[in-house]
Parts: C-alpha cells; sequence; structure tokens
C-alpha cells in the first residue's frame, strides 16, 4: 500500500516533480496546522471558562509538533529536489 505521492520515474523512483508535489502536500499540511492553531488560540480566549484548558493545550501542542514536522519534510522534500537528477526522456 502506497501513502502519499507515487513515484513517476523509471522502475519506480522519484522524479523532481515528484520531490516538489510532496513538499507542496507538506507546506499545505502545515499551513492547516498552524491555522489550527490560530483557531485554537482564538477558541481558548472567548471561551475561558478553565474546563476545557486541558483540551486546548493538548491541540495546541499536537498541532504545533504537526506543522514543526511538516515544515521538516517540506524543507527536506525541496532539498531532495534540488539535488535530484533530472527525469529521462
Amino acid at each position: 500500500m502506497n501513502i502519499g505521492v507515487r513515484p513517476t520515474g523509471p522502475g519506480g523512483t522519484y522524479t523532481r516533480q515528484d520531490h516538489l508535489r510532496q513538499a507542496g502536500y507538506a507546506f499545505v499540511t502545515a499551513v492547516l496546522l498552524v491555522t489550527l492553531i490560530l483557531a485554537d488560540g482564538a477558541l481558548v480566549n472567548r471561551f475561558n471558562d478553565g474546563r476545557l484548558d486541558g483540551l486546548y493545550a493538548g491541540v495546541f501542542v499536537a498541532a504545533w509538533l504537526g506543522a514543526l514536522l511538516a515544515a521538516v519534510a517540506c524543507v527536506a522534500y525541496l532539498l531532495q529536489a534540488a539535488l535530484a537528477r533530472k527525469r529521462p526522456r
């Protein structure tokens, strides 16, 4: 089972376009998680009754770690794209 971008190169290798597509997906994921962090912060400020502070904190930490991981993956895929060979014609 293959999850994510499928390699399109000869023999199932990843091409530069594949790495760029992976970087794009990682970037979109990081942006969505940062949006979740901002929404979580707005909810904490609006509904600060103390009962859900643990839930808000858990969502914040999980989204922050996920956004960090997605950003690191985006940079790694961009570096792989820069170092990848051109697709043979």
